[in-house]
């Protein structure tokens, strides 16, 4: 996060440097003496709660420089009076910007099934001061019902998964059952016909997501969307990389990167070998965005 997969808060813990920052080093004395978790401000002005498993990444966390290209596309992406989607929110980082890119008038809904990451989500909103955000506790799958999810220890929380894979030999400590449905069924019961901008970070599972919004998708009622193609989750899933540049290609969507250089949309693809990459789909040309 040295581990298995070096992306976007997976497994940051992991990453311990051999010389601590003196930022590690303040924070674990902090804690090493029984301090409370801490409420701290990151680059982005976002507030949130530093926990003792999160101490040697608190850097990372106060830069949020891993998350620059996604932030980026959501100000490109998302427009005030928008509605978005953040499937597998994770705490809320996305949906926090997401909120403040459609305003007052805007809408988020976002998709953490997880409970004790959603109760994680619901604090960090609300240090925020979030009000437009719905957090609903179930996964999005392709059929309604029950799926279970494998949870990691706290600090790997971003890499729970319908999949059991193991990164770097850290492998889930618990199996939990959660509810899902489709993200067709879950957008009419909420009253949405169109979304601008659908976030979908489920490790792995990107495709039983995309085949539970295909009224969605065959109707091009989604813009545009993110998704996260990561190849050891998707292996451990069955699944590949062409699979869902296919499905969406089918569906009249086209796949296209984000360059951090330019902070402009490049493509489009049509598979990757990334051992990690996120991209962004659209039946436009994202490219003259």
């Amino acid at each position: 996060m040295t581990v298995a997969i070096p992306q976007p808060l997976r497994g940051l813990l992991a990453r311990v440097p051999r010389r601590r920052s003196p930022a590690v080093r303040r924070f674990s004395r902090h804690f090493a003496k029984g301090g409370a978790p801490l409420v701290l401000t990151d680059a982005y002005d976002t507030r949130f709660v530093l926990y003792p498993w999160e101490v040697d990444a608190v850097e990372e966390l106060l830069s949020k420089s891993f998350y620059k290209p996604d932030f980026r596309a959501i100000d490109l992406l998302l427009a005030a009076g928008g509605t978005a989607v953040d499937v597998g929110a994770n705490v809320g980082a996305h949906s926090i910007m997401m909120s403040r890119a459609v305003g007052p008038g805007g809408r988020v809904i976002a998709f953490e099934a997880v409970p004790t990451t959603a109760w994680l989500m619901r604090e960090h909103l609300a240090l925020n001061r979030i009000e437009n955000v719905e957090l609903i506790g179930a996964a999005v799958s392709d059929t309604p019902g029950t799926v279970e999810m494998n949870v990691f220890e706290q600090r790997y929380s971003a890499w729970n998964s319908r999949g059991a894979a193991t990164n770097d030999g850290i492998a889930p400590i618990d199996v939990v059952q959660v509810p899902a449905d489709s993200l067709d069924a879950s957008m009419a019961a909420a009253g949405v016909e169109r979304i601008d901008f659908l976030k979908i970070d489920v490790e792995g599972f990107e495709l039983e997501v995309l085949r539970g919004a295909r009224r969605l998708l065959e109707a091009g009622a989604i813009e545009t969307l993110s998704f996260e193609i990561s190849q050891v989750p998707l292996q451990a899933s069955g699944h590949c990389a062409r699979d869902v540049f296919e499905l969406l290609g089918a569906l009249g969507y086209r796949s296209y990167k984000l360059d951090e250089t330019s902070g402009r949309f490049v493509g489009p693809f049509e598979d990757s070998d990334d051992f990690y990459a996120n991209f962004y789909a659209s039946r436009r040309d994202l490219s003259v965005t």
